[in-house]
């Protein structure tokens, strides 16, 4: 709905958000007059937004949740290369790709047991009534299709689009409670207990460069 987009503005950026759902740009752009903010939003299929947007940038920011949709991600840091200007920055805090391979029904204060396979992953098709955000909400449209790409494949797409990348850090900082198990520590913080207590990657924060 903008949110994090809307900050950037709050922080004095010219920023532009996009998504392929316009009933989140209509909500976003609500927000955005609340606020009294002059963020642009943009409604189109990421792949399309280089020719959509027809404007670059100083930085290119994805967040978390937004890799596992993408079922070509060449064709993605394509766009993001071309979207930014000559020395422009790509900003990512993203899912570790890693901690999809375990099994987030079958768990236990013990540990979690490997599930999924990490190299040559095939889409996953599921279906369910509630999202990320409401468990309990109920949908028309129940069926999804999520993509495991390695962290090998997302840097090599990077690179493959002219990215230089400058950073990289693994954390096991997790927003949200990926598995049934883990323990709230904090505001936004989640962790698992046990003997994987601190030793497993949740997300990763990447910066990169256009050359």
């Amino acid at each position: 709905m903008g949110m994090e987009t809307m900050s950037w503005s709050m922080l004095g950026a010219d920023a532009t958000g996009l998504d392929y759902s316009q009933p989140a740009i209509d909500k976003a752009e609500l927000l955005r007059d609340e606020l009294q903010l002059d963020t642009q939003f943009v409604c189109a299929n990421v792949y399309d937004a280089a020719h959509v947007v027809q404007q670059t940038f100083d930085i290119a920011f994805v967040s978390v949740g937004s890799l596992i949709w993408l079922p070509d991600l060449k064709r993605w840091a394509s766009v993001v290369a071309k979207l930014l200007k000559p020395g422009g920055r790509l900003l990512m805090n993203e899912v570790h790709p890693f901690i999809n391979v375990f099994d987030d029904e079958d768990q236990n204060v013990e540990g979690i047991g490997v599930k999924f396979p990490y190299l040559d992953a095939k889409p996953l098709n599921s279906e369910c009534a509630g999202t990320y955000a409401d468990l309990e909400s109920q949908h028309e449209n129940t069926k999804s299709v999520e993509y495991s790409h390695t962290l090998g494949t997302i840097l090599d797409s990077l690179i493959q689009a002219g990215l230089v990348i400058d950073r990289f850090v693994e954390s096991n900082d997790c927003m949200w409670p990926r598995f049934k198990i883990m323990e709230k520590v904090g505001p936004d913080a989640w962790t698992l207990s046990g003997p994987v207590l601190n030793k497993l990657p949740h997300t990763f924060t990447l910066t990169a460069h256009k050359g």
